[in-house]
């Protein structure tokens, strides 16, 4: 909506309307038609061409691509290369906002000029993010409760979740790559509680029984060639 009410001022400043259809001022000041009174009763205007959709912007002849009908309200058709510019002072914010009769912003793109921030997301209850990739896939899904899907919809059962999902994908689901050899690949942070076995971290002391269930597949590679670059396994414990 403020792209619309930011196109229809720089309308309304260029253009007149009179009973015989859309007046366009060229550049040379000239005034000339453009179009008929049905032309008007469509709400349609042009700028640079005889409109086809309601708000038609053409430099020169186009660029011979049709916009689909669920996009054609306000078409910018150039022949090289095109933008469309959204220019505020240095520490104020651009804005553009996607909303409904129920909620003015359901979606606010913005650049925060005061702090040098792009902010993009729902601003609804309820409302998701999803990033889609190839022919509409979803690549990754924000959900409303921050929760976070990659390679799925739904980060079901955690707050980070990513999905392989191709059974001859050949390849693993997450690498981690360390550049800095004296800082480690992951970091825990948790609780260790006294005598307890069930906790996020268990201090050694406090296990009675550590019972060999069974090991998960990793692979190691080693950039200083001191360790065998090869597929490895860890084991897992139960405790008591």
């Amino acid at each position: 909506m403020a792209l619309l009410r930011g196109l229809a001022a720089i309308l309304r400043a260029i253009v007149d309307l009179s009973s015989t259809g859309l007046i366009r001022r060229t550049g040379a000041g000239t005034v000339d038609t453009v179009g008929t009174s049905d032309d008007l009763q469509l709400g349609q205007v042009g700028l640079g061409v005889a409109p086809l959709y309601p708000v038609h912007v053409q430099g020169g002849i186009g660029s011979g691509a049709t916009p689909s009908a669920d996009y054609d309200d306000v078409v910018i058709d150039i022949q090289a290369t095109g933008g469309l510019s959204i220019v505020t002072p240095d520490a104020s914010n651009a804005n553009i906002a996607f909303g409904s009769p129920s909620d003015r912003t359901n979606v606010i793109l913005q650049w925060d000029g005061a702090n040098q921030r792009l902010n993009f997301g729902s601003y609804t209850s309820g409302g998701e993010v999803r990033l889609r990739t190839g022919n509409g896939s979803v690549a990754l899904n924000l959900q409303s409760d921050s929760r976070i899907a990659i390679g799925t919809t739904a980060a079901a059962g955690a707050q980070l979740r990513v999905e392989q999902t191709s059974a001859s994908g050949n390849i693993p689901v997450l690498i981690l790559d360390q550049d800095d050899s004296s800082e480690e690949f992951i970091r825990f942070e948790g609780l260790a509680s006294h005598a307890n076995v069930t906790n996020c971290l268990v201090a050694a002391g406090d296990v009675s029984t550590a019972t060999l269930e069974g090991y998960t597949k990793i692979y190691v590679y080693d950039t200083g060639n001191q360790i065998t670059d090869a597929e490895y396994f860890m084991p897992f414990y139960s405790l008591t």
